[in-house]
Order: C-alpha cells, then structure tokens, then sequence
C-alpha cells in the first residue's frame, strides 16, 4: 500500500501566528481522535514570515478518500477559521509514495 501526503502551505495575516497555532493544536487533537490521520505543521523557514506547511499523513488512497469525503463539522469549522487567517487561499499538493 502506497502512502498518500497532502501538503497544505499557509501564509498567515500578520498578527495571526498564536490564534493559528491554538487552531492546529485544535486540530491535532482532533484528528487523533475520530481519524487515524497523522497531522504535524511545520514552519517554512527562508520563506515570508509566518509561513506554515501542514502535513496529512495517510496509510494509503483509501483513507485519504474517506478523510477527504469526511462531513467532520468540527475539523470543517477549525479549517474554516485557518483559512480565514490566511493572506490568500491555502496551497495544496498531494503525493503519492512509489515503491
């Protein structure tokens, strides 16, 4: 089974660094809860200040299908408020592991 990453890059308004990082924390409690998705952010360093990646981890394309057909209303709301505090619209890539 191949492992699928989504990777999402988020530039943040200035001022929003601690209300994102409450959000992700917000996040990664939840995903360990009801979504078996390992979920880390990292910081671009060398890039615009307060510039963020996201790191969805899944086992294979099924469950990063059912993660993204997922009606989670509170993981919808907590993404919601990421995008609101973002300068422009997220980044998104996925990678699909070979081999």
């Amino acid at each position: 089974m191949s492992k699928v990453i989504l990777l999402v890059n988020v530039e943040l308004e200035p001022g929003k660094r601690e209300e994102y990082l409450a959000t992700t924390n917000l996040l990664r409690a939840r995903f360990q809860e009801t979504h078996g998705v390992q979920y880390a952010v990292y910081e671009n360093h060398g890039k615009e200040e307060n510039s963020f990646t996201e790191m969805f981890t899944f086992n294979d394309m099924t469950a990063y299908e059912a993660f993204d057909d997922s009606d989670d209303e509170e993981a919808n709301n907590l993404f919601a408020r990421i995008i609101a505090m973002s300068k422009r619209s997220p980044k998104y890539t996925t990678l699909v592991e070979i081999g």
